[in-house]
């Protein structure tokens, strides 16, 4: 009996796999052809248009290929930026949830292979006990990881669930709304909002990368120093 509970788990999890595989193939070769065809579809059909969006920022909750800069932007252009602010922020929330409750309910298993495949991670679980939305945030801002991974990870450590949302919309924020702005004044790129949207948008990546060396820095020399002890 339990040997056909296996078999069947097993069957059930390849097909699962085999299903997130093509899609991810799908939305690699075609994604960005696709969010190009949707947004001259959205010129005429824009309510239509703000449900074709959300459904991709779940899409791109079990896959890979579709990145967030793409349908930050793609939003940007179709719709007033407030409108647009929204739609996009309401993405990113739909497109925590699978993999966040998938995480809960599996535990720490995608936390030891999100170990093993990022090793630098491990110093940073150790911000986990200090404070659950700074490690949520830190791990986000980063951008190192796939999202979708790192969003089961978060799941698997058992981070509750409104810190989780807070921390992850606020980490993308500044990536999204500087996209956003980069998209709508890119015919103009001597206006200010340009500039500065796109000095936000280099600054970022470089600004976390540099705490995140700092950061793990200080964990191997705190754990140098308790190895002395």
């Amino acid at each position: 009996m339990k040997v056909l509970l296996r078999k069947k788990t097993l069957l059930r999890s390849l097909s699962v796999i085999a299903y997130l595989a093509i899609i991810s193939f799908f939305l690699v070769r075609n994604g960005s052809s696709l969010v190009e065809g949707i947004t001259s579809f959205a010129h005429e059909h824009k309510v239509l248009s703000i449900w074709i969006f959300l459904f991709l920022y779940l899409l791109k909750s079990v896959s890979f290929g579709l990145p967030f800069a793409l349908l930050y932007a793609a939003v940007a252009v179709i719709y007033p930026f407030w409108s647009a602010l929204a739609i996009n922020i309401a993405g990113i929330y739909i497109n925590q949830q699978i993999p966040y409750f998938l995480g809960r309910s599996r535990g720490v298993m995608y936390v030891t292979q999100l170990q093993e495949r990022f090793p630098f991670t491990s110093s940073l679980l150790r911000l986990k006990d200090t404070s659950e939305f700074l490690f949520t945030f830190t791990l986000k801002i980063i951008g190192k990881i796939p999202h979708e991974l790192t969003n089961l990870a978060i799941g698997s450590l058992g981070i509750r669930y409104h810190t989780a949302v807070a921390a992850t919309i606020l980490a993308l924020f500044p990536g999204m709304v500087s996209t956003m702005i980069i998209a709508r004044e890119y015919t103009d790129p001597d206006s200010p909002a340009f500039i500065i949207a796109s000095l936000v948008f280099i600054i970022i990546p470089s600004v976390s990368f540099i705490y995140f060396l700092m950061y793990r820095r200080h964990s191997k020399s705190d754990g140098d120093t308790d190895r002395g002890e």
